[in-house]
């Protein structure tokens, strides 16, 4: 690769981390959408109730399986404080659902979305491969390899925008009232912030 083509692609790379269609700020109602969970659900937003909504890569991202996980491990207060969680990801349906074979009774919501229409909705960004060397990505991946064990290969598990950098929002009667926006593909907020933001404690 010459220094020009990599100016190129660094400087195309840094501009698509700023687009998105648009962007939900705390204080902002979610708008309707139309999609579908993986049971062929739609998905709907309704007033009265509170959601964890986190976005993430694709189902065979290790570091999506590892938020996936910390998540389920808390499932038994989520449900308790009588909070949805709806998990996005950008593999399509027969991708997701080879992941919940091992999953008969997944308590969430899952819902491929590989048009990323409600990514672009919650203006979920997308980074650069710099994200993919970023010194984050390997402390991450140290301070949580306790869950390695439970990574699961899925054949078409890495299809997808892969510097695709994950976001968690917190949406309490149809309004965001907490969002997070990751800084790489593999920063994510530590659970019990999640929990805490959404009443879960």
């Amino acid at each position: 690769m010459t220094a020009g083509n990599f100016f190129v692609i660094f400087i195309t790379s840094t501009l698509l981390t700023t687009l998105s269609i648009m962007s939900l700020n705390i204080g902002e109602k979610v708008p309707s959408f139309d999609i579908k969970d993986i049971n062929d659900q739609k998905v709907e937003i309704e007033e009265g109730k509170k959601y964890i909504i986190s976005f993430h890569r694709y189902m065979g991202c290790v570091w999506c399986q590892m938020d996936i996980i910390k998540l389920l491990k808390e499932k038994d207060k989520i449900k308790e404080k009588g909070v949805e969680v709806i998990i996005f990801i950008q593999s399509p349906k027969e991708v997701v659902k080879e992941y919940l074979k091992d999953f008969p009774d997944f308590p969430f919501r899952l819902v491929p979305d590989p048009e990323k229409k409600v990514y672009n909705i919650f203006g979920v960004e997308s980074g650069s491969f710099l994200d993919l060397v970023s010194p984050t990505a390997f402390l991450r991946t140290l301070k949580d390899s306790p869950l390695l064990s439970k990574y699961k290969f899925i054949k078409g598990g890495v299809k997808g925008d892969r510097f695709l950098r994950p976001a968690f929002f917190v949406v309490d009667n149809g309004i965001v009232v907490w969002s997070y926006k990751s800084k790489n593909v593999a920063d994510s907020p530590d659970i019990s912030e999640i929990l805490n933001k959404a009443g879960v404690n």
